[in-house]
């Protein structure tokens, strides 16, 4: 793959006197994208037993979100080495303490904000926390409540829930990847670039393969600049900034705006525009709710400024 389009090549104040951080911003839009695609992904889901014919056909390029989430897994890794291959020793630049401090202040405030939302979305009903103190059965015979536990609580706090198969989808599925990826950070600094600095790049991939997360390897005489245009728009890399909040919230979202299919149906509307409906109300609420949940709950502990646009 070639990557000579256009490069940014910005002062990184974080690291050594004279470093410069490349920044690629079609990986923002991929992100955008990506973020997307996995929203329309979880819609499809729903709506697709309902469906039959064309309007099946037109559902079916949304049944790849897994892809989608693997290519959020992919881009973090390729952006977690370009520093590293970057400094002079091939090492990070600040040292390992540094790197998870920053890594936890870019995933973790983000992720604990969505999780308490997951807690306490399902008692945000009318009669929803006194049907849960008085014992009611329908309450507790949820999704939500069959995994419930302290244990199952503990465990997402401490990001290792994904290690229980009952446990990994049980408060808001999209979840299960932010333990996998945090996990990945460990071996990244512990395993694989020790690894990769003693044994060299064979070495490290060799391992990467063995443990399950080597990247997709593209062929290098495929051209995508083409691509580049599209996902350097203004668009894509404003949902690349914010596809993190995208992805932890969407599908709260969904379940608490679910009561609008009901408006829809009572209408006697045909199942194929109640579908257009719902995907562009729930988009349009998904990513409105994202730009504030970045703006007061992620931005904060980023730099630069929130909400501020890549220049093209």
């Amino acid at each position: 793959m070639q990557f000579s389009a256009k490069l940014e090549s910005i002062p990184d104040t974080s690291g050594p006197s004279g470093v410069q951080r490349i920044r690629l911003p079609y990986l923002d839009g991929l992100r955008g994208a990506a973020a997307i695609y996995v929203v329309l992904f979880h819609n499809a889901e729903e709506w697709r037993p309902h469906t039959a014919g064309l309007t099946r056909l037109a559902l079916a390029p949304f049944q790849f979100g897994h892809f989608a989430v693997v290519l959020f897994i992919v881009l973090s890794g390729f952006c977690l080495m370009l520093p590293v291959l970057q400094s002079p020793t091939h090492t990070l630049s600040k040292g390992r303490t540094e790197f998870f401090r920053r890594r936890a202040r870019r995933i973790l405030p983000g992720y604990y904000a969505a999780l308490a939302i997951s807690l306490l979305l399902p008692f945000a009903s009318k009669h929803g926390i006194r049907d849960l103190l008085t014992g009611n059965m329908h309450i507790q015979q949820t999704p939500f409540f069959e995994h419930f536990s302290f244990a199952n609580v503990l465990a997402h706090v401490i990001l290792v829930y994904n290690w229980h198969p009952g446990w990994v989808s049980s408060f808001n599925w999209p979840l299960w990847s932010v333990a996998t990826e945090f996990q990945i950070y460990i071996l990244f600094v512990l395993i694989l670039l020790p690894t990769w600095k003693h044994f060299g790049s064979a070495g490290a991939i060799g391992l990467a393969w063995a443990m399950g997360i080597s990247p997709l390897l593209l062929s290098p005489h495929w051209n995508l600049q083409w691509t580049f245009p599209f996902l350097e728009s203004r668009p894509l890399l404003f949902l690349g900034t914010i596809s993190y909040s995208i992805y932890l919230l969407h599908v709260p979202i969904m379940e608490k705006l679910s009561s609008v299919n009901n408006i829809t149906e009572h209408l006697h509307l045909p199942i194929s525009l109640r579908i257009l409906l719902w995907f562009g109300f729930s988009l349009t609420c998904i990513v409105l709710f994202a730009s504030f949940f970045y703006r007061y709950v992620e931005a904060p502990f980023l730099k630069p400024s929130p909400m501020r646009m890549p220049a093209n």
